[in-house]
């Protein structure tokens, strides 16, 4: 390093104001100057970590020793004739600072050992976000294909969970799960253009809804998010091009944005139910028609393109019209939100072992549920909740 750079980094106020400043690409190059900047810009850099195919391996726990001096050294490093050895940061360290991780997709072949690495050391985990990843076309599945993807066990007692960019086909969990105690807060984090919704072969959002219901009865809160940018990431974009460019003016179906809603509304019956909070429904544009195509082979089966559509209006518009007839019929967002935020019928569903088999059941009903705009939800992320982030 030169003089006047040894200089700038060894006044400790001008080196905390530029790792404070520092994103993470300038982050991870600043880690490689010297050993005083890799202690000090280890812990901001590894606080939020996303994993997914691509860079699993870098998360492998390893002994990471800064390569040994000698007196013949070519390192700048220090002017001594006699340079010491001191190791930098072990893994186990580093780990140790993760507080938010994203888990992208990636295939099963090794997660188990990557996992138990995490487990072992990542201990001070306070978010795990559940990212698709972007501009993927393949769902997370659970999270692998795995029945239950080992990083998905490892942080379960994790304080909060996050799902983002899962895509309409169902959350990467299983059916009626049991969510930690020690997890608290759920955020899940949905799209807001109607493409985003067409489901597993043109089947609709059902898995989605069905995916939602009961499954975090034991949490305190539970935050529902439409999301405009949510498959807008940064880097992919920077590096891919908008390869699922898509048509951003086509409004949903309203009974498609109430049934996903209505599904996390569902807590148990006899216990204290969380809080469900539902973000940005301002943002979703509604119409309460759509064209309905018939299914080749049943009502889950694909939909068939060689038959013409019908259209089919609004069940859910047409009820609240007729209930409400000195309400504005017209005001789409105000229908569902009277269609969530009312009293829902209490319904039972059966409880899924981790082999796939029916265990006990479940009796939900109602959760409170208050709507709030996307405006309020953006002045929470000031407080370093690590919900969004650019870098997933």
């Amino acid at each position: 390093m030169t003089p006047p750079g040894e200089l700038f980094f060894s006044i400790d106020h001008l080196v905390d104001k530029l790792v404070a400043a520092a994103d993470r690409h300038t982050l991870a190059k600043l880690i490689r100057v010297s050993r005083s900047l890799y202690d000090r810009v280890s812990k901001p850099l590894y606080t939020i970590v996303t994993i997914w195919e691509d860079n699993v391996d870098q998360f492998m726990y390893q002994n990471n020793k800064a390569k040994a001096k000698t007196a013949n050294s070519d390192s700048d490093w220090t002017d001594d004739d006699q340079p010491t050895t001191s190791p930098r940061k072990t893994k186990r360290e580093l780990l140790s600072h993760m507080r938010v991780i994203s888990i992208g997709s990636h295939m099963s072949s090794a997660c188990e050992s990557y996992a138990e690495v995490l487990k072992t050391y990542a201990t001070n985990v306070q978010v795990f976000r559940f990212v698709q990843t972007p501009h993927s076309s393949a769902p997370c599945f659970q999270f692998c294909e795995r029945r239950l993807c080992p990083f998905h066990l490892c942080f379960r007692r994790t304080h909060k969970l996050v799902f983002r960019n899962c895509f309409c086909n169902k959350l990467p969990i299983p059916a009626a799960w049991d969510l930690d105690k020690a997890t608290k807060d759920v955020v899940v984090v949905l799209p807001v253009y109607l493409q985003r919704y067409s489901g597993r072969d043109g089947t609709g959002p059902h898995e989605l809804a069905h995916s939602l219901v009961g499954q975090f009865g034991t949490a305190r809160n539970i935050k529902v998010v439409f999301w405009p940018d949510w498959d807008n990431s940064i880097p992919a974009v920077n590096q891919l091009g908008d390869i699922n460019a898509i048509d951003k003016d086509e409004p949903m179906f309203l009974d498609v944005v109430a049934n996903v809603l209505k599904s996390a509304c569902y807590g148990p019956g006899a216990c204290a139910k969380p809080l469900v909070t539902i973000y940005g429904l301002e943002t979703v544009k509604l119409c309460d028609t759509t064209l309905a195509y018939q299914r080749s082979d049943g009502p889950n089966s694909p939909v068939d393109l060689k038959k013409p559509p019908t259209t089919l209006e609004s069940p859910i518009a047409a009820k609240f019209r007729k209930a409400y007839p000195n309400k504005d019929p017209d005001d789409l967002h105000s229908i569902v939100r009277q269609q969530v935020g009312g009293q829902l019928e209490v319904i039972t569903m059966f409880k899924q072992a981790p082999d796939g088999s029916a265990q006990g059941m479940r009796i939900l009903g109602s959760c409170q549920v208050q709507f709030k705009t996307i405006e309020e939800y953006l002045g929470s992320l000031s407080k370093g909740n690590g919900e969004i982030s650019e870098w997933d």
